[in-house]
């Protein structure tokens, strides 16, 4: 995944969204240089999650707030991610994307991405297969 050098501020410093997750979204986005590191996370269902917090706010520990803004986003875009993308009922997929023994997705990636404004890039260390959001 890619990541910039900046680090989150806390609550409401900055953030974009109201997630509580802050982030200097200017200073992260001039310095931003690709590069790639492997982080090990838990491996409990919620490792999507934790990487992603990892890269926006240095910490693996908030993968529930993720979780609820991208059940948020989903439900407030009904014909962005209707039941055709999401591959059931939206509510039904959000009920299912809160609890914590669900995997995230490509659909999560894609939200998240686009909320703040990154370029995700996942990678496949057994196939070395590359798949970029946002």
């Amino acid at each position: 995944m890619s990541s910039g050098s900046g680090r989150g501020r806390g609550p409401g410093s900055g953030d974009k969204g109201g997630s509580g997750m802050g982030l200097c979204y200017s200073s992260l986005l001039s310095q931003a240089q690709p590069k790639l590191a492997r982080r090990i996370v838990p491996a409990d269902n919620s490792c999507l999650f934790r990487s992603i917090s990892y890269l926006i706010t240095n910490d693996t520990d908030s993968p529930s707030e993720l979780r609820q803004l991208a059940a948020g986003i989903i439900l407030s875009n009904p014909h962005r991610y209707s039941s055709v993308v999401l591959g059931k009922e939206r509510q039904e997929y959000v009920e299912w994307l809160l609890r914590d023994e669900s995997w995230g997705g490509a659909i999560e990636l894609s939200v998240l991405s686009e909320h703040y404004k990154v370029e995700l890039d996942v990678v496949d260390i057994q196939s070395q297969r590359i798949d970029r959001f946002g």
